[in-house]
């Protein structure tokens, strides 16, 4: 439980930050932006992701809450044919509207993704034009694991 209070005070920073961004752009008349999640989940473990499920309603009902118009989709990517019977044992924790916005997909959906955002912003890693190295999760395993 550490790891989940840690990231939910990084996230309240984040969404502070992310007030600051949108009042600057605002102030220049720059449109808004909505996140856009993208979870590589080529390697999760199936308990891993029972565990992050509570993570998962937090932040998005927190974006949702604080900025409801920035919540954009939840993009899963490189998603093993097991993901979808793994969704089918989370989904009923969830509400509708969070529901609603994943998406799986088994391989990297490059056409999709520029539907949400400009090649400068994808990753190079998924085909976009941004060098930045994309940030993989890192996994944390209880001694229950």
């Amino acid at each position: 439980m550490i790891l989940v209070d840690h990231l939910k005070c990084v996230i309240h920073e984040i969404g502070e930050y992310i007030k600051k961004f949108r009042i600057t752009a605002q102030q220049q008349g720059i449109a808004n932006w909505k996140n856009v999640y993208i979870m590589d989940v080529q390697n999760v473990k199936f308990m891993s992701v029972l565990r992050a499920v509570s993570l998962i309603k937090y932040c998005v009902k927190a974006t949702e809450d604080n900025f409801p118009e920035m919540a954009g989709p939840i993009v899963m990517i490189n998603a093993p044919p097991v993901a979808e019977k793994c969704w089918l044992l989370v989904k009923p924790f969830l509400d509708k509207s969070l529901i609603e916005k994943f998406k799986f997909f088994q391989g990297v959906p490059y056409d999709y993704l520029l539907t949400l955002m400009d090649k400068s912003v994808l990753f190079e890693e998924y085909g976009g034009t941004n060098k930045t190295d994309f940030p993989h999760a890192i996994t944390y395993r209880s001694k229950d694991d």
